[in-house]
């Protein structure tokens, strides 16, 4: 038997990550309820930062520090950001249609495009479990919000499949203070409605003992009035129509004793079509895309060797651009990991990503695990790691301002990173883990105005330095079970050269708070559950001249939940209240965000 570092598996449609954990997973978490949307699960988390205009507006990602086009939202390993605008809209994701969540900050040694420099999420819809099984689930809360989900599926010797349908609305007529008046009248939005409906189909096939297939798509459709800020001229007249289609199939299979092989690919159709009554507008736009990984894995005596080619191919129409824009995007990748002794490991991983249009850059990242505490499971990871994010079709494209010149964002990133358990003990764990990083990023790409249009171009360096520290206590008593968690994070990410105006040089970027923290707490006592989370985010700038910011805001949100059987069947009941001091706050400027609300849900299963 050889002594190997153990076998990375790739279960299904995960991240795949390396054993030393190169991007840190803050957090797998389980979906809770049916009408959050991604925006709404991932405020229970620790580490993204969600950038958002409002309710039922669209909603963006952000990871230390970068902006949301430096950040990957994927689904079940397909990375579904548009080309576009090089960013996933969260407000259209819904929590129904997926089990768990991976976080993972950082950008060295893992399987998402070289793009996520920030971080990636990625949302895994889990296998059926039981030979049959159904789940019923409705909800229902303030500014209107219904939603309906319906859930079945069905396990077979071979064969299993899981069916998801979902509806859900919400008029969104929040209160709010009015800033822009010396007496801070209580007003209600207006002409914020959403609307969305999906269904979702999953079917795996165990082909022999050695090889499976599994294929997951789904359907979506939204329509949302997009409100105005509370600045402008307009009194609501735009409003957005999305239609999505997303599917990925992965076929795996053990080869040889100490090998396997691993094929994923997937398709992505998102169709968009803006109004504006006013202005008698109507833009339609869509984008299309393939993405393909073939992964094969061969462990060897004292460690691992894994070879990866992606291939990614993006179109996008839209009248702006004046005709399809296109690109193909290809990547190969070798990572090797070798147990240096019986406690510590390092690992490499050589990668070359790029397009005829930008030519191949050599990405490499080395890193090495080093164990202090046995006992403790105690660990020090040294990184670094190189990386690129490529121009949107937006920045080359859009008409008029478009620049064919620009050249490829690229970036450096050292990261120390110490983990332990302070206390392991038969009821009770504490651990900790505390990591530092530095990003240095060349050729940051800016749209910048000039004497008729704003255009983009590579205008700045800007460099990135900050920390974050997470503590987490899990105790189980006879009774109750306890699980807490607090999060900490600091990052400045500053201008360090400006090509066009030297004013700027040390700013910090827009709407990056440079300090950020997240506490969770989960308590459960027979059938009774409640969950706290409380939120503070730091003063952030809105412009690049530093010259106005928004103040610093904290949220509380809990969930209280009752779990029963009634004859054959069993029974969840969940009460949560967001923002729960009602507190005044703006995630974007001018953009009021909801108050206190309430929501109100029922699931039924069998027991």
């Amino acid at each position: 038997m050889h002594d190997s570092i153990p076998e990375v598996e790739i279960e299904g449609f995960a991240l795949s990550k390396t054993v030393s954990g190169g991007s840190t997973t803050i957090e797998v978490m389980p979906v809770i309820g049916i009408t959050n949307n991604l925006v709404g699960i991932l405020n229970y988390s620790t580490a993204p930062i969600v950038r958002s205009y409002g309710a039922g507006a669209s909603s963006s990602l952000s990871f230390r520090g970068m902006g949301p086009n430096h950040s990957q939202v994927l689904w079940n390993g397909l990375v579904l950001n548009s080309p576009m605008l090089g960013q996933a809209d969260l407000s259209i994701v819904p929590g129904f249609f997926f089990d768990k969540v991976e976080i993972s900050t950082g950008s060295s040694m893992t399987n998402a495009n070289s793009d996520a420099i920030g971080g990636v999420v990625n949302l895994i819809s889990a296998l059926p479990t039981d030979s049959l099984q159904w789940k019923v689930v409705a909800s229902g809360g303030s500014y209107g919000s219904i939603a309906t989900g319906f859930q079945f599926n069905k396990l077979y010797k071979k064969f299993n499949f899981d069916t998801r349908f979902l509806l859900q609305q919400a008029e969104n007529d929040i209160r709010y203070k009015d800033a822009t008046e010396t007496d801070l009248p209580i007003k209600r939005m207006t002409n914020a409605d959403f609307k969305q409906i999906g269904i979702q189909e999953l079917v795996a096939i165990n082909l022999n003992k050695k090889w499976n297939a599994q294929v997951v798509a789904n359907y979506l459709t939204a329509y949302r009035h997009i409100a105005p800020s509370i600045v402008s001229a307009t009194s609501g007249t735009e409003a957005q129509y999305d239609e999505n289609i997303r599917a990925v199939g992965v076929l795996k299979g053990q080869i040889k004793t100490n090998g396997m092989l691993m094929f994923r690919t997937g398709f992505i159709r998102d169709f968009i079509r803006y109004q504006d009554t006013l202005l008698l507008l109507e833009e339609p736009s869509v984008f299309s895309a393939s993405r393909s990984l073939l992964q094969y894995k061969q462990g060897l005596k004292k460690g691992e060797l894994q070879a990866s080619l992606m291939c990614d191919y993006d179109q996008a129409k839209i009248d702006n651009y004046g005709s399809t824009a296109k690109r193909l995007r290809t990547a190969a990748s070798l990572l090797f990991q070798q147990r240096l002794n019986k406690i510590h490991f390092g690992q490499a991983l050589l990668k070359v990503d790029g397009s005829e249009q930008f030519g191949f850059y050599f990405l490499p990242s080395f890193g090495v695990n080093i164990s202090v505490n046995k006992k403790l499971d105690s660990t020090i990871k040294l990184e670094y790691s190189r990386s690129l994010k490529m121009p949107t079709f937006n920045d080359l494209y859009w008409n008029p301002g478009g620049n064919l010149n620009l050249m490829p964002e690229l970036s450096n990133t050292i990261e120390e990173t110490f983990s332990s358990l302070i206390i392991k003990k038969k009821r009770i764990e504490m651990s900790t883990t505390i990591s530092a990083f530095y990003t240095d990023v060349t050729n940051w790409i800016l749209w910048t105005p000039g004497q008729s249009y704003w255009s983009p171009s590579n205008v700045w360096r800007v460099g990135n330095a900050g920390f974050e520290s997470t503590l987490g206590l899990k105790l189980n008593l006879e009774k109750v079970k306890l699980t807490a968690q607090v999060g900490y994070f600091n990052q400045n990410p500053i201008v360090l050269e400006d090509k066009k105006d030297k004013t700027t040089v040390k700013n910090t970027l827009p709407y990056v708070p440079k300090n950020q923290m997240n506490a969770n707490l989960n308590i459960l006592v027979g059938k009774w559950s409640i969950a706290f989370n409380h939120q503070y985010q730091g003063k952030r700038f809105t412009t690049v001249e530093n010259a106005f910011y928004l103040p610093y805001y904290q949220l509380t949100n809990a969930v209280l939940g009752y779990t029963f059987q009634a004859g054959e069947y069993a029974f969840v009941l969940n009460a949560e209240c967001r923002n729960l001091t009602n507190a005044d706050y703006y995630s974007l400027a001018w953009r009021p965000m909801p108050g206190r609300w309430f929501q109100f849900s029922l699931q039924i299963s069998p027991k």
